[in-house]
């Protein structure tokens, strides 16, 4: 995986808009710099190589666009065409003391408008999704839901590995790198282990 995603995109790749020399190309760029997109979008390539997807999502805080980088196992789809992810929910778990808190994030289209809704759950004990709670009792500044009516496309974009999923070939999500070889991994870590275990015991023997 780290070696994947250091092919795709590393220190020598560049990103060009234009010329370079325009209004969106600067103000992409300085998205980038100040998200410091070029080492976040390789570590998180190599995620994505791993665990077989990742989603880039932006907003917006103390003035400026600002980009969340998010793991496959905190993402799940909900609406797709030809692949393409036009809804989905954000799992962003958070612990407190003993209390585990859930903030999912739904990004839908409610009649023609891009809309996100957010909600916070809270469990006592971690192992479940729990019970609804205000949103201010950890996000005082969160709207509950959010309309962008002049909205074409999700905010948000998803990355797979190009890889077929031959595990579910109607789903939209990628696979892991290695998924196919689990198998042949496990096998050989079995006979390694095998092997370790042999090597000491004959060691015991000799001595």
């Amino acid at each position: 995986a780290a070696e994947m995603a250091s092919l795709v995109f590393n220190e020598k790749c560049e990103i060009s808009i234009g010329d370079n020399e325009n209004p969106t190309a600067e103000f992409v760029h300085d998205v980038f710099k100040h998200n410091k997109f070029n080492k976040k979008f390789q570590d998180f390539l190599e995620y994505s190589f791993a665990h077989g997807g990742m989603v880039i999502k932006p907003y917006h805080e103390d003035g400026k666009v600002k980009l969340s980088f998010v793991t496959a196992d905190c993402f799940i789809p909900l609406t797709w065409s030809n692949e393409t992810i036009t809804e989905g929910v954000f799992i962003n778990e958070t612990q407190k003391g003993k209390k585990k808190y859930t903030l999912l994030e739904w990004h839908t289209w409610e009649n023609g408008v891009y809309t996100v809704t957010n909600e916070l759950y809270e469990s006592e004990n971690g192992n479940d999704l729990g019970k609804p709670v205000p949103l201010n009792t950890l996000y005082p500044n969160l709207d509950a839901v959010v309309g962008f009516p002049k909205l074409e496309k999700p905010l948000f974009v998803y990355f797979k590995p190009n890889t077929a999923n031959n595990f579910d070939t109607q789903s939209p999500l990628g696979i892991s790198l290695y998924a196919n070889a689990l198998s042949i991994m496990k096998a050989i870590d079995t006979a390694f282990d095998s092997l370790h275990r042999e090597f000491r015991l004959g060691k015991k023997r000799i001595f």
